[in-house]
């Protein structure tokens, strides 16, 4: 590290040495120029105008390393740049300031590797005789690893056995083994029982087992068997139907006497069943289903039909009842209602007559609701409208003479030309092959019908009129 110091040092040395050189040598070219009064070049005794280009510093290069190593106090790095952007050329002046920076530096500390202290011990004898187990611990910190050093090698803890002594170890009864059969089969005997001092035995000074090692125990304490007998046979009892062959029952028990301590039972039934009542029964009669005898009297509308049944399900016997009730029934059918062809109301008048005087028409109307056509029926057949005449009575005539042309359409056929005596209402029929002028009064009336209370179905009437 000592000698990349000095390198450092020798670098910056030659960089100031060049530098100086450089300026005086700018120096020298101006005094030049301006001895021969212009800033051009000379060369063999002529002058050459070039550009001049001044010098400029290139960007800082990284700082060298630090001279001092880990674990020193202080030390120095530099840092260069370089007149070389550009470069002076032409007489351009040179880079103006130093060629290199240097500045302190403090190196990092030097690693520290861990190293173990003694071993304690972490915990007592896990078994006080027989060997145990007893654990040591030591600690990572003589010295403990820093700046990057290496931790400690190896385990931090070891086991060692201790107190490996035999422990004393007391005797232990075996189970009870049987060592002799009953005395006796039943009635209470006696039977003996016997165990070892091995489970385990007695060893490094261990107690012996306590209390005895044989035992007497009474045994086959219940009561000899009793085998069964059979009582006499009871009375029987009452038959189980009273006609028709049944069955009667008698019984016996085993009692005499009763099995007892595992005695066996009496062999074969307790029971014993005899016919009784052979008689047949009377048989009572039951009805058959309904089956339909006649159609329905009539096909919609609601009518009847007739049903029978008969007694054959069973049919009477052996003195047993007929059935009762009757074999034949009328019930109710086609309930569905029957069609309901439509039939015409009377004719009505709902609009006056057309004029109140010499001759209009009148429009009848008539409904399809006497009765209106239901479940199917037909409708009603022919028109729902006629038209007549009406106020065929002539309209009155006026005293006042007035003369009025009126003037219609002429048919190429006819040309009338009448002169009357005025009225007060004027009627007017055209007809295609007739034109007509007539003098008439000024009077003119307006026909005007009066209101009158339109039907149920106004909006058909008028569309069947158009």
């Amino acid at each position: 590290m000592n000698a990349y110091l000095c390198i450092s040092i020798l670098f910056g040395f030659i960089s100031i040495v060049v530098s100086v050189q450089l300026t005086q040598k700018e120096q020298s070219e101006n005094n030049n120029k301006e001895k021969c009064g212009g800033s051009g070049h000379y060369q063999n005794g002529y002058n050459h105008h070039y550009h001049q280009v001044n010098g400029g510093w290139s960007r800082w290069s990284r700082y060298t390393r630090c001279s001092a190593t880990c674990g020193q106090a202080q030390g120095t790095r530099i840092r260069f740049r370089y007149c070389n952007n550009p470069a002076p050329a032409n007489g351009g002046y040179s880079c103006r300031g130093r060629s290199y920076q240097r500045e302190p530096c403090y190196p990092t500390p030097c690693p520290v590797n861990g190293g173990w202290s003694q071993w304690y011990s972490q915990s007592k004898c896990s078994a006080t005789c027989g060997e145990g187990v007893k654990t040591y611990i030591r600690y990572c910190n003589q010295p403990a690893p820093a700046h990057g050093g290496h931790s400690c090698p190896g385990s931090a803890t070891y086991r060692q056995r201790c107190n490996r002594t035999p422990c004393p170890v007391n005797g232990g009864w075996s189970q009870w083994y049987s060592q002799s059969k009953c005395s006796a089969t039943c009635g209470e005997g006696v039977k003996t029982y016997i165990r070892y001092c091995n489970q385990p035995a007695p060893a490094n000074g261990g107690h012996s087992c306590p209390g005895s090692a044989t035992y007497r125990q009474r045994c086959n304490r219940t009561p000899c068997p009793v085998h069964g007998a059979w009582s006499n046979w009871h009375r029987p009892s009452q038959c189980s139907v009273s006609c028709g062959g049944g069955v009667r029952t008698r019984i016996r028990y085993c009692d005499h006497p009763a099995p007892a301590n595992g005695g066996s039972y009496c062999p074969g039934s307790a029971y014993l069943q005899e016919p009784c009542n052979p008689t047949p029964c009377p048989v009572d009669g039951g009805w058959s289903n309904w089956q339909t005898q006649s159609k329905c009297s009539v096909t919609c509308g609601g009518g009847v039909r007739s049903s029978i049944r008969y007694c054959d399900h069973p049919a009477p016997a052996h003195g047993g009842s007929s059935c009762s009730g009757s074999a034949t029934r009328r019930e109710p059918c086609n309930f569905t209602p029957c069609p309901v062809n439509g039939g015409w109301s009377s004719w009505n008048s709902p609009w006056q007559c057309s004029v109140t005087c010499g001759g209009g028409v009148k429009t009848l109307v008539r409904y399809c609701n006497h009765p209106s056509p239901a479940y199917g029926g037909n409708s009603c057949t022919g028109s729902a409208i006629r038209r007549e005449p009406c106020n065929s009575t002539p309209c009155p005539v006026s005293t006042t003479t007035t003369t009025t042309t009126t003037t219609s359409t002429q048919a190429p056929t006819t040309t009338t030309t009448t002169t009357t005596t005025a009225t007060t209402t004027t009627t007017t029929t055209t007809t295609p092959t007739t034109t007509s002028t007539s003098t008439l009064p000024t009077t003119t009336t307006t026909k005007s019908n009066p209101t009158t209370t339109r039907p149920h179905n106004y909006i058909t009437i008028r569309s069947l009129l158009k």
